[in-house]
């Protein structure tokens, strides 16, 4: 079954801290999926200035609004 993100983001809320603590996290659990999974989440939520980053095994989601800038890092993986 597939994971449905940012069910709690019909209005960004960037001065509510409990919201903000809700849309990191959903983030967070979304930098471990593809650019074509992240950009199809974000673009459900009215997020399109997308950018996925691969680098010998490093993973990175830039997208923006027109205020905010973020950056989404995967962690490591043990091999």
């Amino acid at each position: 079954m597939s994971r449905n993100f940012f069910q709690e983001c019909e209005t960004f809320k960037w001065n509510d801290i409990d919201w903000k603590n809700y849309f990191f996290a959903e983030v967070s659990a979304l930098a471990y999926h593809d650019g074509t999974r992240a950009k199809r989440e974000l673009n459900k939520i009215g997020i399109t200035n997308y950018k996925f980053l691969e680098n010998d095994g490093a993973q990175c989601h830039i997208f923006s609004d027109k205020e905010n800038i973020i950056v989404a890092f995967r962690g490591t993986e043990p091999k």
